[in-house]
Formats: C-alpha cells, structure tokens, sequence
C-alpha cells in the first residue's frame, strides 16, 4: 500500500468506529514482534478499550483491526448506551432534567453518541430506575467484611431511604 492508501484505509475505518475512535499504526522494533503494528480505541485514547493488530504489511494490519472491531461492535456500543443511562439518571437527578449539552459535558459521550444511540439509552434508563426501592446487600462469605452486624447495615439503609436532604419522604 502506498502511503496515500493506508491513509485513506485508516480514515475508512475511522469513519466506521465513530468520531471518537483513536487509531494508530506504526513500526517497531522489537524481534519478538512483526514489525508492523495497528491500534485502535473505539472511543478514543483515554479509554481502556484498544484493539491492537500486527501483520506482515499494511493491509492485513488494517483488515485485522476492522475484523477485531467487527467482532467486539456490539459490546462496545452496549457498554457506551449504559454509561449514558446511567449519566442521564444522575443528571436527572442532579438537575432535574438531562439535556444534551449535560451529557456532552461528561467527555465521554458526544453528540454523535446522543444521536446515535440516545433513545436507547433513555429506554435503558427508565428500565434501570424503575428497578427501585435500591439498597445495599451485606456480602456473605469471602468478600464479607468481618464484624458488621447485618441488622445494623439494613437499619442505616432504611434511615437513608426516609431521610433525604433532611426531609422525612
């Protein structure tokens, strides 16, 4: 591939991942390695996601990244739409509405985002705060922080639950 072609390759794949996507490709110089190497963040850098390719040339570095983020699409984009319900919960919450310009601020979901997948994720959200009344369950077991008395764990979580902002609901 020549130069301009991995160019347009890259944006090609750039363009299906998302405004967000981050992608990388270099040469490297470790034996163990191929030598020619890809790396893609399907929502961008900051992000723990990366899909990473090498390959013999250009080509099948490119195709390998395209493959990889084919076969995880649908996890990542689900992943994104709960984040954004969640968010959408908090604003709500906090603000009493969610509007766009609240969830952008989150730096974490853009408008593409919104548009994209924003209904979804309201739908998400009203099926995840319909799940109330919430509480926290005492571990049992390994996880289970010795000496706390169960009773006294549900007492303050009922005191909570009654007690918001200093008003009895």
């Amino acid at each position: 591939m020549t130069p301009a072609e991995i160019q347009r390759a890259l944006h090609e794949l750039q363009t299906e991942v998302g405004p967000r996507a981050d992608l990388y490709i270099h040469v490297g110089h470790h034996a163990s390695v191929s030598p020619l190497y890809g790396a893609l963040y399907p929502v961008g850098i900051i992000d723990h996601d990366i899909i990473r390719a090498s390959g013999a040339d250009w080509a099948e570095v490119i195709d390998d990244l395209r493959r990889q983020w084919l076969a995880r699409r649908e996890q990542t984009i689900s992943t994104l739409i709960e984040a954004m319900a969640l968010e959408i919960i908090r604003l709500t919450s906090a603000q009493g509405e969610c509007t766009d310009a609240a969830l952008r601020a989150n730096d974490k979901i853009s408008q593409h985002d919104i548009d994209e997948y924003g209904a979804r994720a309201c739908v998400l959200a009203n099926t995840m705060a319909g799940r109330g009344p919430f509480s926290i369950v005492a571990t049992r077991g390994a996880n289970a922080i010795g000496g706390r008395d169960l009773a006294d764990i549900a007492a303050r979580a009922v005191a909570a639950a009654i007690t918001i902002d200093g008003d009895v609901q």
